[in-house]
């Protein structure tokens, strides 16, 4: 979803015109004149890169629109980073990983 939003705030601004699209060549075609296909594996190649906080590489933002996407994209791509850490480091706390699961299964059954 995180792909399909960004390639939409582009497409707003115009693919071939001013947008993050246009600065993007793939096989030395412009990424606005290639196929859909291609299209979509860039925007999801973007999304990954965002959510995995590894970094953009060399597709970047440049409209007001796309930098704001951006930024919450990151932010919450960050959180879920985050929570998977906490997650990790409260079971390694807990020093018991299997009892911890199936107290949180009975939880979840109970309620």
């Amino acid at each position: 979803i995180n792909a399909c939003v960004y390639w939409y705030i582009a497409s707003r601004a115009g693919l071939c015109g001013m947008s993050w699209v246009a600065s993007q060549t793939v096989r030395s075609q412009p990424l606005c004149e290639a196929d859909l296909v291609t299209q979509y594996i860039t925007s999801l190649y973007w999304s990954v890169m965002t959510m995995s906080t590894t970094g953009y590489g060399r597709i970047n933002a440049t409209t007001e629109a796309e930098q704001t996407y951006c930024m919450f994209a990151m932010l919450f791509g960050s959180l879920m980073y985050f929570y998977f850490v906490l997650q990790v480091c409260n079971m390694v706390a807990n020093n018991n990983i299997a009892q911890v699961w199936r107290r949180r299964y009975l939880d979840n059954v109970l309620e």
